[in-house]
């Protein structure tokens, strides 16, 4: 059985999967939150790799034009 840790201030929550999805599935508007906050996440960490994995374009020389 896989569990879920949810850090939280003062303690770690460990759920089954679910046990989350009954808690978020009475709450529609809280899973939809999650979704997009996930998508958001997943989208902001390829653009990172993305940015890591490119070539520079020009040759870092230093500040203001020589």
């Amino acid at each position: 059985m896989k569990f879920v840790e949810i850090a939280l201030t003062k303690y770690k929550l460990y759920l089954t999967e679910a046990e989350l999805v009954g808690l978020l599935g009475s709450n529609l508007s809280l899973w939809q939150e999650g979704i997009m906050r996930g998508k958001a996440f997943t989208r902001a960490k390829q653009a990172r790799e993305r940015q890591a994995k490119a070539p520079r374009r020009f040759p870092d020389d230093g500040p203001g034009i020589a």
